[in-house]
């Protein structure tokens, strides 16, 4: 059959059925639509019926008989999902099936289908199992689409169709299958040298827009918090998942989904979101990708990919949700840190991620913090290995510099922030081109230094004036390697 042929029949009858009176008797034109149509031609008809219920384009029905309209097709709504799931059971073939489910999708846009029959629906399962194992990918696509709609039907509150049982068994239903057939396919995924991204994007969108409605539904009408976390932990553990593992152009919309749940925090999701806190700062790490085969273009798009991990970060710091998470971001960075020399070798680029979690957020940082005394003293045991690694380098000086109100209420690691900082400015920006010692447009060392200047310069270089001439007089000379006006002018202000 000709889909786009099919697809205008159909639309054209729409129009026009508003004008046509057996439609009122359902049953009756069903019977007579069956003796001239093949079951594939009836499916394309029953795709068009419910946009007459709506003010949309071909709507040819007053407010009221729309509404009227509506009541029938919902009152309907059983039949009519058991007419396409009889033509999918009795069709081999993916148009087929993909009719089918984009017709009853549009019962579900249209406010026709109640939790009830979606929960112990055989389609609502095909869905499922097509999304995570299909090979067509017209199929995958509108089982994807299917999903979505089923999953943005839990926000219909609008009358009294959608009632606290329509919440209850579309969230159960969508849980069931969130559990088991999505499980396994993230886990088949993950395994193998070359993920399957192309599905694992499908998927992601999926738990990502369960997330923004499925969460707030759920713990909204739950009175035991408890309780409603343990009913979404599937998506919870699915989520954490594809952070974990999964590419980081995959991973980028779960970042937003995890602060759709922390803003239902209560300490029992506390172990969870210490796992997610692990998994962003490890998924914000570069990667081997990163290093050789990107340009910079995609340079530039990672970077920004970073950059949702740090406002991630950021937002589970809220004093009104989780502070605890600037302590456990500092542990993960202390605890690479300290592997450095050890018989097991240190994960440099874990280590990097560490220090760049935990100098994005130093606004959360206060001047008496304890948790940043030993990674200061790790940061000077390792002070002469950074220039050897330029990304750690960069995000160590960036840490520093972010976090000189801190140094100010230690005067003990004044010295040790200024020699890191200090011993940058020798490095040209752009020595290295993967990993540029660059902040925007200017020198990470000039933008950090002038920081710690502003709050630390009096009591370390009055210890310390054969540094304070000598650069002084590199400045005066164009002698720094590298540096812009700009970031001389940032240096100066910092003297």
């Amino acid at each position: 059959f000709d889909v786009l042929l099919m697809t205008q029949l159909a639309t054209t009858i729409a129009a026009q059925v508003a004008r046509w009176p057996l439609i009122w008797n359902y049953d009756t034109a069903m019977f007579e639509l069956a003796q001239v149509c093949t079951p594939v031609g009836v499916a394309f008809f029953l795709t068009a019926l419910p946009e007459i219920s709506t003010s949309q384009r071909y709507a040819g029905l007053p407010p009221d008989d729309r509404v009227t309209y509506l009541n029938v097709l919902r009152g309907k709504s059983s039949v009519i999902h058991e007419f396409f799931v009889n033509v999918i059971e009795n069709s081999n073939d993916p148009r087929v099936q993909e009719v089918c489910m984009r017709g009853f999708q549009k019962y579900i846009e249209c406010r026709c289908v109640h939790g009830s029959i979606l929960s112990s629906s055989p389609l609502l399962k095909g869905v499922f199992e097509a999304l995570c194992f299909a090979t067509d990918e017209r199929l995958v696509q509108a089982s994807r689409d299917f999903a979505i709609a089923s999953i943005e039907s839990i926000d219909e509150t609008s009358d009294e169709f959608f009632d606290s049982a329509h919440l209850q068994h579309l969230v159960g239903g969508l849980m069931k299958y969130v559990a088991h057939p999505i499980t396994g396919s993230i886990e088949q995924s993950m395994v193998g040298a070359k993920p399957d991204n192309e599905r694992a994007f499908l998927l992601v969108d999926v738990l990502c827009q369960a997330s923004d409605s499925i969460v707030p539904a759920t713990f909204k009408n739950s009175g035991d918090k408890s309780a409603a976390m343990q009913s979404l932990m599937p998506l919870f553990r699915n989520l954490l998942r594809a952070t974990m593992h999964f590419s980081w152009n995959v991973v980028r919309p779960t970042l937003f989904a995890w602060r759709t749940i922390v803003d239902h925090y209560f300490p029992a999701l506390d172990g969870l979101m210490q796992q997610v806190t692990e998994a962003i700062v490890c998924a914000a790490q570069y990667t081997e990708e990163y290093e050789t085969t990107m340009d910079a273009f995609d340079r530039d798009e990672y970077q920004e990919y970073r950059n949702d991990c740090r406002d991630a970060l950021r937002y589970f710091c809220d004093p009104e949700l989780r502070p605890s998470t600037f302590r456990e971001v500092v542990n993960i960075a202390l605890t690479h840190l300290n592997s450095v020399g050890s018989k097991r070798g240190c994960n440099w680029r874990l280590l990097e991620a560490g220090l760049h979690g935990v100098g994005a957020l130093n606004k959360f940082c206060h001047e008496n913090e304890p948790a940043l005394v030993p990674l200061f003293e790790g940061l000077h045991s390792i002070a002469s290995e950074l220039s050897m690694n330029p990304s750690i380098y960069c995000s160590a000086v960036i840490l520093v510099g972010q976090n000189s109100h801190w140094v100010r209420a230690h005067p003990g690691f004044v010295s040790v922030a200024f020699n890191i900082v200090a011993s940058s400015l020798s490095i040209p920006a752009g020595s290295n081109e993967v990993y540029p010692m660059r902040l925007k447009q200017n020198h990470v060392g000039c933008i950090a230094f002038a920081k710690l200047c502003e709050k630390n310069a009096r009591p370390y270089f009055e210890s310390h004036p054969e540094f304070f001439f000598p650069l002084c007089d590199q400045l005066w000379t164009r002698q720094l390697p590298d540096m812009s006006c700009s970031d001389k002018v940032i240096v100066l202000h910092g003297l």
